[in-house]
């Protein structure tokens, strides 16, 4: 099915979504499996909408942190990290 949708996939990569997908560890991928991550997407999808305000909002303050205090960007990540 995935290389229906996409066929330019690499294997290396359809390994790596079989195994997010197979819960179970039993190779397969199962009607439920599939369902329950269809259901997280759209969760994430929702919590993604509802924090982008207060994710903007600390991207700003991080930005002027660094600026204020000529500190380096990856330093100041890893401190609050």
């Amino acid at each position: 099915l995935v290389l229906r949708i996409m066929p330019d996939v690499k294997r290396r990569e359809l390994r790596y979504f079989r195994a997010m997908l197979d819960v179970d560890g039993d190779g397969r991928i199962s009607f439920q499996e599939l369902n329950e991550l269809v259901k997280e997407c759209k969760h994430a999808a929702v919590l993604a909408r509802t924090k982008m305000p207060l994710l903007e909002e600390l991207k700003a303050d991080l930005r002027r942190l660094v600026r204020n205090n000529r500190r380096d960007a990856v330093r100041v990540f890893n401190e609050f990290d």
